[in-house]
Formats: structure tokens, sequence, C-alpha cells
């Protein structure tokens, strides 16, 4: 079984939060879970012109602000919207000077199927962050089973990991604007 790191391309599109009194926004645990009977204010986002080249191309999956949320377009919740559903939750957003419909993505689907001993980990330790940063992760493949897209429970909020399943998906669907970094290590 082969494991990758899900990211938006670098090739495409920045985009940021550009809503009147919204900072940079980012989802916990809680509010995802709880979030669908609370998400009622559209949040706008913008292209980043400093950090984007003049009329690069916004993609399915454009950047924003690291791992999670990421940005998925409308095509690409029409394409492939059963599997990011079944893995997680859409919450629709807007980008300016876009007709098209985008959403935040978060992946719910959380697998402990990480293999500290063979992993290289730091932790991070703060007044107000503690959690564990995966910097080579190394897996139980047994443990992912069926899954195809999942987040790790020693950082929810940090990188996606899809299965060649989901990659495969990827790929037939022709969706543009994400990278799959390979990570092979694993029992």
């Amino acid at each position: 079984m082969k494991i990758y790191r899900f990211i938006s391309s670098e090739d495409y599109a920045i985009v940021k939060v550009v809503s009147k009194g919204m900072h940079l926004l980012t989802f916990d645990r809680l509010f995802v879970k709880e979030s669908h009977r609370k998400w009622s204010e559209k949040i706008r986002l913008g292209i980043v012109e400093e950090d984007s080249k003049p009329n690069k191309l916004v993609g399915d999956f454009p950047y924003y602000a690291g791992y999670q949320p990421i940005v998925v377009s409308q095509r690409a919740v029409d394409k492939i919207g059963d599997v990011l559903n079944d893995n997680g939750a859409l919450y629709q957003v807007e980008i300016e000077g876009h007709n098209e419909p985008f959403y935040y993505y978060a992946v719910t689907n959380i697998v402990d199927c990480l293999n500290q001993e063979k992993s290289t980990l730091k932790s991070v330790n703060s007044p107000s962050v503690n959690y564990i940063n995966v910097t080579k992760p190394a897996f139980f493949k047994k443990r992912i089973g069926s899954n195809s897209i999942f987040v790790l429970p020693e950082h929810p909020d940090g990188p996606i990991y899809v299965t060649e399943v989901f990659a495969n998906i990827l790929k037939e669907s022709n969706l543009e604007g994400y990278d799959l970094i390979p990570e092979h290590r694993g029992a």
C-alpha cells in the first residue's frame, strides 16, 4: 500500500480570508464536528497578490494556510465529493472574482496508524498549543485498512494523508492544483 501526503500545489494561486473582521480561519476537532449546525456566515477568500504570479490559476485545490482546512473547487466536489464527504466535512466559501463556489474541506477521519518508534517526531509545546509534529512518518499499514483519506490523532489538524486508492481517484478525475508526496516508510 502506498501512502502520500496531500498538499495544494505551489504552482496555483494562494488564497486568504478577506471577510471583514475575520482572521485566518482554522478548524479544531470540536468545531469540525459541530460546525454543520453553526456554519451560517459565508466566508470570502481573496487571491494573495504578493504571493501569486499574475494570472496564476486558482485550480481545484488553491493553497490556503498550510495543512487544514484545504480549499476545494465545485468541480472537485462534483467529481469526488462522495469520497470527500465520507472522510471529512465541506463548508461553502467564495473566492473574490470567481463565480464558481469553493469549499473548505476538513478531514475528520482520524486513523491511529502511526508507528512512533520508526517515525521522526517533534513535540510542540507552548501556552497555546500542544501537539506532535510528524516530520517523517512511518505507518502501521494494516491499521489504515480501507481508509483512503485520513489524519493522525497525534496532529489531527496536521498533514492530510491519502492512500493509492484516493491518489488514483484524483488522477482519473483530471483535477488540478495538488501534489502527492510519497510517504513510503511503514510496516
